[in-house]
């Protein structure tokens, strides 16, 4: 026996932060909103393998945080099982159609890969919401023993939920994506790219071969090619540490507003 159980809120600090505030859904405040309560402090960086993720409380007065657990989580076991109570975004079913369609492109060729969707569509329609990833990891690996059926189903429902966790951006985006067209004469799109973005995208959507299609946006200038990894290289164009890509975001948004500025005159 434990205690009475607690019912409590995880708020991420930051899209790019790996902290959470943790909020006491028990106790409102005059507000009736949930009060912060506890901290889940992560110690490492964005390019480690793992982060030490430490519970904290620090009450009024206190100088210093009291430390009230430690968890290590390291590579393949970074993971927890756990129960989505509301969402308007997660959709694990639509993220798993949408990790599908990419192995199959990328496996089959554009035109073959969505006659085969095609067929697997209904049997994923059938497949409980809760089980998605394991209907992956039996496409991903026929035949499998049982033991390596169940580690890839893992992988498969850590990359369902981080499909899942940024929908509708990225479903929306991909599956209904039109090339934009610019009101003046040359390209309005401005891309960066990771040297390291295709190791990114084959941890997520768990399938080799996959290629830049640029073309898909429209027509794009000279893509800004960074070293390193895929949210390193994000972390620091947003926090203005890549000079080449602050320069050349300024030189295009100056030519964007000359552009508009001409046909507005």
């Amino acid at each position: 026996m434990f205690g009475k159980d607690v019912h409590v809120k995880l708020v991420k600090q930051g899209w790019i932060d790996a902290d959470f505030d943790v909020r006491d859904l028990e106790s409102p405040n005059e507000d009736g909103k949930p009060q912060q309560w506890l901290l889940i402090d992560a110690v490492g960086s964005i390019g480690d393998s793992y982060f030490d993720y430490y519970l904290k409380y620090r009450a009024p007065g206190m100088e210093k945080s009291l430390i009230l657990g430690c968890a290590n989580m390291k590579k393949d076991y970074d993971y927890m099982w756990f129960n989505v109570l509301s969402s308007r975004e997660n959709d694990p079913r639509s993220a798993a159609h949408f990790i599908l369609k990419l192995r199959l492109h990328a496996q089959l060729g554009a035109e073959d890969g969505e006659e085969t969707l095609a067929r697997l569509e209904d049997e994923l329609a059938e497949v409980p919401g809760d089980a998605v990833h394991l209907f992956l990891a039996a496409q991903a690996m026929p035949g499998a023993p049982p033991r390596e059926l169940l580690v890839q189903a893992l992988r498969e429902h850590r990359r369902i939920m981080a499909v899942s966790s940024i929908s509708p951006t990225i479903l929306d985006l991909v599956e209904t994506m039109a090339p934009f067209a610019s009101s003046g004469d040359g390209p309005a799109i401005l891309m960066v790219l990771s040297s390291e973005r295709m190791v990114f995208y084959e941890g997520v959507y768990g399938q080799e071969g996959l290629e830049d299609q640029l073309d898909l946006y429209g027509p794009t200038l000279e893509p800004i090619r960074v070293e390193g990894e895929h949210f390193d290289v994000v972390t620091r164009c947003i926090s203005n540490r890549v000079p080449e890509f602050t320069s050349a975001v300024e030189h295009f948004l100056s030519a964007q507003g000359e552009a508009e500025y001409s046909s507005d005159a």
